[in-house]
Formats: structure tokens, sequence, C-alpha cells
């Protein structure tokens, strides 16, 4: 079996707040709920899933939900007991609209990547984000902001330069978002394998929304691709740190 890299990109990941808390009564999503300024039930359930699998997660921050939050939140402690366990934080962008980083102008896009980069830093002391764009909604000035702003990293991106590390969007794992689907992903799977110089995926996720039937197919998911490959669980910066050897 050939060796094949992961990178679990976690999408959404943001404190409760009570706005969250309203939203979740109203649409009866009892997963979305919990303490303001912690992480929600959702979130409890997916980190207590991979600790564990033993396996780590890149989890996308929105900026503009750690706007007031305080340094001695639980959410901020629990963000970084996760990057001390091998976990990654990147930058969902920083108001999560799905048109954010698709037919803005160039300096909002770049204003709007800086500014949770900058709050990314100061919470969790981190340099090298990632970024991926709500909804993947992009365009040719995502690409020039990028360039900009100095991330490193930039999920499903859409154009290449030798200022970032492109990761592609070679499989998905929900079929529809949101719903791991273990049938859909024999499938993707099976092109994964004709695929011969191929070293890591990203798997695109929105754990924060799953149900228990969702991680029966999840984990169907995970122990296909064991069977299918020497399987290693990495973050994104993992493979900048490859890159800078």
């Amino acid at each position: 079996m050939s060796n094949l890299k992961i990178i679990l990109k976690a999408d959404d990941f943001s404190p409760v707040t009570f706005m969250s808390i309203f939203k979740g009564l109203i649409k009866f999503r009892i997963h979305s709920l919990g303490i303001p300024h912690s992480v929600s039930l959702g979130w409890k359930k997916y980190i207590a899933f991979t600790s564990e699998r033993k396996i780590c997660t890149d989890f996308g921050i929105i900026g503009n939900t750690l706007r007031f939050i305080s340094e001695n939140s639980s959410f901020v402690h629990i963000t970084r007991k996760l990057l001390n366990e091998n976990n990654g934080i990147w930058n969902h962008g920083y108001f999560h609209k799905m048109d954010e980083f698709k037919g803005r102008h160039l300096d909002y896009q770049i204003n709007n990547i800086k500014r949770t980069n900058t709050i990314l830093k100061k919470l969790f002391d981190i340099n090298d984000i990632a970024f991926g764009a709500p909804g993947n909604n992009i365009d040719e000035n995502t690409n020039k902001a990028l360039v900009k702003s100095g991330n490193p990293v930039w999920f499903f991106g859409n154009k290449e330069n030798s200022r970032y590390l492109l990761l592609d969007r070679i499989v998905d794992i929900e079929k529809p978002v949101s719903k791991p689907n273990f049938n859909f992903f024999i499938t993707e799977v099976d092109r994964l394998k004709k695929m011969h110089d191929l070293r890591t995926i990203i798997l695109q996720i929105h754990p924060n929304q799953w149900k228990k039937i969702d991680y029966l197919e999840f984990s169907k998911c995970l122990d296909y691709l064991d069977s299918q490959f020497h399987v290693t669980y990495i973050k994104s910066s993992d493979l900048l740190k490859k890159t800078k050897i």
C-alpha cells in the first residue's frame, strides 16, 4: 500500500455566542449550543472523537467571533490545548460571508485576511497561518490578497504562487455538505488509488453539525482509508515545514 498524508480541514470553528445560542434554539440544533465563550456541544464531541482516535485537525476560525473574547475564556484555553496537542488553526475569513472574498475590492480582501491574522497571532501566538475562504468563494483579487497578507498556505486556492503553498481540493468526504457519506467516499478513494504521485489530501468537514449517524459514516470513511493506504494525519503547517528543509 502507498503512503498517504491526510489533513482534516474543519470549517467554522468559533466560540458559542448569545446569537449562536438563539439561532440554535430557533433551528433546534442542540449540537450548536453550549456556554457562551466556550466551544459548542458539537465541537466538544468532535474534539473527544479525534482525541480518542489520536488524529489531528486543522480548525478554521472566523475572525469576528473573537472580537470581544477574553484571553481567559474557555474557548481560548481549549484552542491553546488543541494546539499543544498537535492540532492546527487557520484563517477562515473575518465575517464568514459567502461573498467576503469574491467580487470584492483588493484592499477589502487584504484587510479582512489581516484582521483575522492579527487576532489569531495575539490570542494563540502563531505565525504560519493558513487561509481558506468561506464557501471557498474566491476570485483573482484573493490570490493577490494572499500574496500581500503573507499567509503561507491556501486551502483550495485558484492560482499557484511561490509566496504560498496551494492545497488543492482533490476529493470530498461530505455529500451533501456537512454529511459524511461512506458510499460516495468509496468512489472518491477509488479515484485516489489511480493517482500514483498523490501524497497528501485535504478532507473538508463540518463536524459541529454532525449527528450520531454522521459520526458512524465518518468513522467508516476513515477506516476504509486505513485499509487502502498507510495513513498519517498531519497539519497544513507540517507540509510547510517540510518545504523549508
